[in-house]
């Protein structure tokens, strides 16, 4: 803004299209950190459920009927 208002408009420009890119790298970078953040999540629950066994009441009542 402040090169705007002093008359320098082809730097404005350049800075503006700077701070656009900047702003385009930026979110690329967000995209990137939480596809990994996904990745690392479903990793940590499938590693949870394998060592959590759930209660699951068919399986015991299918298993009580054949014991």
């Amino acid at each position: 803004m402040f090169f705007l208002f002093s008359g320098e408009e082809l730097v404005a420009k350049y800075i503006f299209g700077a701070a656009l890119i900047s702003l385009l790298i930026s979110l690329g970078m967000s995209l990137r950190e939480i596809q990994i953040s996904t990745r690392a999540l479903s990793i940590q629950l499938k590693d949870l459920g394998e060592d959590v066994k759930l209660w699951d009441p068919i399986k015991d009542l299918v298993k009580r009927k054949n014991d």
